[in-house]
C-alpha cells in the first residue's frame, strides 16, 4: 500500500499506510523540526527528511531504521529547507538558510548496502541498533546560485529548479568541470586547489514577482515540465520550464495572503 510521511516541528517523521490510515511507524531521530520530506525515486519503502538540525537523514519506511545521516564538516551549515531525490536514485540534493545546495550520493557503495541491509537485516541478530552510515562531504556544493535561504529546490532531469528571496526561479546545471575546460591563461588565474570545484551554468531565469520573501515553496507536475509558484499578493503562476513560458497566472478575489506551497494534481489538469 502507499505511504504517507506527516512531520513537523517536533522532527518526528510518522508514516501512515494510505490504504486504511494506519499509523505504521514514528521514525524518531532529528534533534529538531522537519521542514521537508521526500520518498526514494526508485525504491518507495526509502524516505529522506531534511531539518533544522542541519541534517538530511535517510530512512526506511517499513522497516522503521535510520540508514543515513548527511551532515557534518562539508554539511549545511543552517537548517536545511528542502530535499528531493533524483529521478534515477542515484543521488538526492537538499537546501537550506546557509544559501548552499548540496548534492549527496545515495549510490555510494557504503550508502547502497546499508540501503540493502535495511531491507534484509534491519535488527541485527545480535541485538545491536542498526549500523547507521554518517556521511560529511557532499558530491557537489554551490552557494553562487542563490544569495539568501534557499527555501526549496527540485531536480528537472539533470538539472535543477530552486528560489530564493530574489522574485525569480532558477534553472541551472552543476558544473564542477568548468575551470578544466578554460584556456590556460584565464585557468591560471583562477583555478585554486584550495577551494572545492562549486561552478553553476545557468540555464535561464523565471521572473516571480512578489516573491520577496522565504519559504514561498514552488510546486512541479509529475512529468517536471510545468512549474507553478505563488507570491505575497496570493497570485499564483504557472511556467513551461523548458520554453520559460508563462502558461498561466491565476488570481482569485478572496486569496489576498501568501501563497507558502503549491502542488499539481498526478494529470497535472489541477493545481
Amino acid at each position: 500500500a502507499p505511504l504517507l510521511c506527516v512531520a513537523g516541528t517536533r522532527g518526528i517523521a510518522k508514516i501512515v499506510d494510505c490504504a486504511d490510515g494506519r499509523l505504521d511507524c514514528a521514525l524518531v531521530g532529528h534533534g529538531n523540526a522537519i521542514n521537508d520530506c521526500c520518498f526514494h525515486a526508485v525504491d518507495e519503502s526509502l524516505l529522506l527528511t531534511a531539518s533544522k538540525d542541519e541534517s538530511i537523514r535517510l530512512w526506511n519506511a517499513r522497516t522503521c531504521v535510520c540508514i543515513a545521516v548527511f551532515a557534518g564538516d562539508r554539511g549545511h551549515r543552517d537548517e536545511v529547507l528542502a530535499v528531493d531525490c533524483h529521478q534515477s536514485g542515484s543521488c538526492c540534493l537538499s537546501s537550506g538558510m546557509d544559501n548552499t545546495i548540496k548534492l549527496w550520493q545515495l549510490d555510494a557503495e557504503h550508502v547502497a548496502k546499508a540501503c540493502e541491509r535495511s531491507h534484509t537485516n534491519p535488527q541485527p541478530a545480535n541485538h545491536r541498533p542498526f549500523e547507521t552510515v554518517f556521511e560529511q562531504f557532499p558530491a557537489f556544493s554551490t552557494s553562487r546560485v542563490h544569495a539568501n535561504y534557499v527555501d526549496c529546490a527540485r531536480w528537472v532531469g539533470s538539472l535543477i529548479l530552486s528560489k530564493s528571496t530574489a522574485e525569480r526561479l532558477c534553472l541551472w546545471s552543476p558544473d564542477p568541470q568548468r575551470n578544466e575546460r578554460l584556456p590556460a591563461p584565464l585557468l591560471s588565474e583562477t583555478n585554486d586547489d584550495s577551494e572545492p570545484k562549486d561552478d553553476v551554468l545557468i540555464v535561464h531565469e523565471l521572473d516571480l514577482p512578489g516573491a520577496d520573501i522565504w519559504f514561498l515553496r514552488f510546486g512541479m507536475c509529475s512529468s517536471r515540465q510545468y512549474v507553478c509558484a505563488g507570491n505575497t499578493s496570493g497570485d499564483l503562476v504557472i511556467y513551461d520550464v523548458d520554453s520559460t513560458e508563462q502558461k498561466a497566472s491565476l488570481t482569485h478575489p478572496k486569496m489576498r495572503g501568501a501563497v507558502r506551497q503549491c502542488a499539481f494534481s498526478p494529470d497535472s489538469s489541477l493545481a
